[in-house]
């Protein structure tokens, strides 16, 4: 199963300002349930990260 996750949150005193963390493949597991045979269960790209700002104007 995949599962990914998002956190946001908005800077106090900046209206328009907003920080963020966002998780893909959290679990680090494969996605194709059709593979057969295979030794591992975890995808070879494996879980990524963001972390960033974010505003608009």
């Amino acid at each position: 199963m995949l599962v990914n996750t998002r956190l946001t949150a908005r800077i106090p005193g900046a209206v328009k300002w907003e920080t963020y963390l966002s998780i893909t493949n959290l679990f680090n597991q494969m996605v194709n349930p059709y593979l057969v045979n295979v030794q591992n269960d975890f995808d070879t790209i494996g879980r990524t990260y963001r972390v960033g700002v974010r505003f608009t104007y």
